[in-house]
């Protein structure tokens, strides 16, 4: 079995009326890592990742939605 730690794997809920989350590692990386972002749920508009960096990244919407949107994510 493969196990995550919260720097490496995890879940982000964008909050209804929103269009950003920003996601900080329990620790910091050694470099910026690859993330991989699935919504749990189909949304309205578009989603990507940005701002990616050792410490954290953000997901942003194209557009605010209107209900809470989970995501999972992975950095690798």
């Amino acid at each position: 079995s493969v196990t995550f730690s919260s720097n490496s794997a995890g879940t982000a809920t964008v909050e209804s009326g929103t269009t950003t989350k920003h996601i900080t590692f329990s620790s910091e990386l050694p470099q910026t890592p690859l993330i991989n972002l699935t919504p749990k749920d189909f949304i309205t508009g578009g989603y990507k990742v940005t701002n990616e960096t050792p410490t954290g990244f953000d997901i942003e919407l194209s557009e605010p939605q209107t209900s809470d949107v989970e995501f999972s994510w992975q950095a690798l």
